[in-house]
């Protein structure tokens, strides 16, 4: 298509990384199943109530049907400090993507965001805003450990960064794409509680959050 003289066309905004990483094929939920170790319940806290009230009656069935076995095994409704299976909260999220969104996992992104900011009261959201991204990033090395038994996050300060990197280690659940793809759709939601909008695009990545090994985190950048 020919641009018009003296026109000019806005550059498109570099796509968030969350958004990349979500787009990749969705895994087997079987194999999600399957991975070693164990999460916390918190990870699952009314994920019956939070389906209904969106999709409907129908499709928390349709959802509990599939994953009738695991669900059966952990209780319905784990509290918030019993262990689950560590790939059945991002199994659930596929699920989902499957039966509500014709296997669009990106379409959960909004929905999720949503429910995790439900969650966090309105002084929270101050506190969030007074201590600022620093020491929230901070504080993910003792997140993680509260709620996976498996894989750790670590802190990278460079010299000049405005904000310490995280780098999160492990292979398994933490390798797996679409997992990533949470986490950063999480921390945008942070960031922009703390005034800071716009999230993390693709290119910044390598200066936010590294996941190592890298896997699809580096092929969505074309990094190797």
């Amino acid at each position: 298509m020919n641009t018009p003289r003296g026109s000019s066309v806005a550059p498109q905004p570099e796509p968030r990384l969350g958004d990349v990483l979500a787009r990749a094929p969705l895994p087997a939920v079987a194999s999600l199943l399957a991975l070693p170790g164990r999460a916390r319940g918190v990870l699952l806290r009314d994920w019956s109530v939070k389906v209904a009230r969106r999709y409907g009656a129908a499709m928390l069935t349709a959802v509990g049907r599939e994953l009738a076995a695991p669900l059966r095994a952990v209780g319905d409704e784990p509290t918030s400090q019993a262990f689950v299976p560590i790939g059945l909260p991002l199994a659930l999220h596929v699920v989902l993507a499957q039966l509500a969104h014709s296997g669009d996992f990106t379409a959960l992104r909004e929905p999720l965001v949503a429910d995790g900011l439900q969650q966090l009261p309105a002084l929270g959201r101050v506190g969030l805003r007074v201590a600022g991204p620093a020491r929230i990033l901070a504080a993910s090395p003792k997140l993680h450990a509260a709620l996976y038994d498996k894989g750790r996050v670590e802190l990278e300060v460079g010299a000049d960064a405005e904000l310490p990197a995280l780098r999160v280690e492990g292979g398994g659940l933490f390798s797996e794409p679409h997992w990533q793809a949470e986490q950063l759709w999480a921390l945008d939601a942070l960031m922009e509680v703390c005034g800071w909008p716009g999230g993390w695009r693709a290119a910044d990545q390598p200066t936010a959050v590294v996941f190592h090994p890298p896997g699809a985190a580096a092929a969505a950048n074309g990094r190797g």
